[in-house]
C-alpha cells in the first residue's frame, strides 16, 4: 500500500505549540470560573428551595 503525501499527518512548529500552551493556560483559569459560577448557582438554587418552603403562597417569578 502506498503511503499517502502527508496530507493527514500533524506537525507542530514552535510557534503552534507556543500557542497550545498559551491556551491551555487560559483553559485552566476559565475552569475555574465555571467551577465558580457552578458554585454560586447551586447555593442560589437551595436558598430558593429552603424560601419556598418558608412562604408557600409566594409566586415566584422569572426575576426570582
Amino acid at each position: 500500500m502506498q503511503e499517502e503525501s502527508g496530507l493527514f499527518q500533524v506537525r507542530f512548529t514552535e510557534e503552534g505549540k507556543k500557542y497550545i500552551k498559551k491556551f491551555a493556560g487560559i483553559s485552566y483559569s476559565i475552569l475555574v470560573f465555571i467551577f465558580f459560577e457552578a458554585g454560586i448557582v447551586i447555593y442560589l438554587n437551595v436558598k430558593y428551595l429552603l424560601s419556598s418552603a418558608e412562604y408557600p403562597n409566594y409566586l415566584y417569578t422569572t426575576y426570582d
